[in-house]
């Protein structure tokens, strides 16, 4: 069996892990009273980075048992990422949050300690919606191609760019949002992702070579703009990442995954949009989805 395909502790042993995942809540519970947990559901469709459990959890003041998400730090098999800083995932949804122009699902705490579930994880609400499948490619089956005409399609694609574009105009130094510099990758936003993807395509190729990424990597340095906007990023800019309520018109009900996040252009989030949603039709010889704008598209 390879390494990537065994299941993690947590998954292997839920019954523990719904345990010693109570005692954790019971401890933060500041209220007279006990929390009852549901069994913890491990979905196999929850992203390629993080490790997602799901529970049910009633506190003693609610009429009712509400579903929630945990997000665990992957330390096993096959990782995306060389690091999951967990805690900064989860402050940037705090402060996003708390902000309120950018609609993320509501949060219960974060855990440092990987002795608590055997690896740094976060707690927050489940939202309720429809996530835009990858697999298989939403321009060929799935509820975006099954379920809604051209126009409905349009409207989702235009309130994705919308929270996209809510996310661009945040006040990065305002709400604090500095944390993510990162001076000592470079001077600016654009040469510190430089430096991280380098360090990124050494960690990945583990010693191998790649010719034509090096070449690109050149070509970027060459080619930089001497002149860049800075804001907040949210990094991995996909329909994939969004929670969709669809009545009476389709909106954005949470923005997921910052494991990506970044200070930068925003121009790069519209990009990688776009070359996320190319990847899914033309990089897979593919037709386009009608109603879906394409890159050139104004409004």
């Amino acid at each position: 069996m390879d390494p990537s395909d065994r299941p993690t502790p947590q998954v292997a042993d839920l019954e523990q892990t719904r345990r010693r995942l109570l005692e954790w809540l019971q401890a933060r519970h500041q209220g007279p009273g006990q929390i009852s947990l549901g069994e913890l559901d491990a979905p196999k469709a929850t992203g390629m980075s993080n490790l997602t459990l799901m529970f049910d959890a009633q506190w003693p003041d609610q009429p009712k048992p509400r579903r929630h998400v945990v997000r665990l730090e992957p330390h096993q098999g096959k990782l995306v990422f060389p690091g999951y800083p967990m805690d900064v995932q989860y402050r940037i949804l705090d402060t996003l949050g708390r902000e309120g122009r950018v609609p993320v699902p509501p949060l219960l705490g974060c855990e440092d300690d990987p002795g608590v579930l055997g690896a740094p994880f976060y707690v927050m609400e489940f939202v309720p919606g429809s996530i835009v499948p990858d697999i298989p490619p939403y321009h060929t089956e799935g509820w975006l191609h099954d379920d809604l005409n051209p126009q409905r399609r349009e409207q989702l694609w235009w309130a994705g760019l919308g929270v996209l574009s809510d996310i661009h105009r945040l006040p990065v130094a305002e709400l604090g949002l500095d944390f993510l510099d990162e001076p000592q990758l470079g001077d600016t936003p654009l040469e510190q992702q430089l430096r991280y993807w380098e360090n990124y395509l050494e960690w990945g190729m583990e010693g191998h070579s790649h010719p034509v990424a090096r070449e690109a990597l050149a070509w970027l340095r060459q080619n930089r703009p001497q002149e860049q906007a800075r804001a907040l990023c949210w990094g991995d800019s996909r329909l994939a990442n969004l929670i969709y309520t669809l009545e009476p018109v389709p909106e954005v009900a949470a923005v997921l995954d910052w494991e990506m996040a970044r200070l930068g252009d925003p121009v790069q989030d519209l990009a990688w949009w776009h070359f996320m949603d190319d990847s899914f039709c033309v990089g897979l010889d593919l037709p386009r989805l009608e109603g879906l704008p394409e890159a050139a598209a104004g409004r």
